[in-house]
């Protein structure tokens, strides 16, 4: 098997359960959030509002491809934005990765979003933006995702449902 990647919108819960999915797997997790906010000292929110929301989505992009073309097994949290590009789009789409997308309703990830300060801005419509969002990006989801999970179910649930999976693979 290569990598484990998981996807969905922001908020959906990929760096809570990729930080504990790639522990309880003994690999290496990789974040974007992380990654670049190590490789250009800003949040995401901060490289947003100083180059540009498409800058974001382009390193963001990067980030994803680089992540996959490592060798070995991996958790990658992919940040949501990498859905909208058609070249991360084909490398998640190829068999060696297993693609586990994290789907929550709008309203649940707006609540968890409110709650979180290093996401880009999004004004009091932040429920309309990210529904706008979710209907954006659902095709390129469900075309990519070999195992859809309900992301409000307790981490250790997604986890067990994740390594199950991934055993059925290897």
């Amino acid at each position: 098997m290569g990598h484990v990647v998981l996807v969905g919108l922001m908020g959906s819960g990929k760096t809570t359960v990729g930080v504990l999915l790639a522990e309880a797997l003994g690999v290496l997790h990789l974040d974007s959030d992380r990654d670049i906010q190590r490789e250009t000292g800003l949040r995401g929110r901060d490289l947003a509002a100083r180059d540009g929301i498409d800058a974001l989505h382009a390193l963001e992009a990067r980030h994803l491809l680089d992540a996959l073309a490592q060798p070995g097994t991996t958790v990658i949290s992919a940040a949501a934005s990498t859905l909208d590009d058609p070249v991360s789009r084909t490398e998640l789409r190829s068999p060696r990765h297993l693609i586990v997308w994290l789907h929550a309703s709008p309203a649940v990830i707006a609540a968890r979003l409110r709650a979180d300060d290093h996401r880009p801005g999004f004004g009091p419509d932040l429920t309309e933006v990210i529904t706008q969002q979710a209907t954006r990006r659902m095709a390129a989801l469900e075309e990519v995702a070999d195992l859809t999970l309900d992301a409000t179910q307790p981490p250790d649930v997604l986890i067990d449902k994740i390594r199950t999976r991934a055993d059925a693979v290897r």
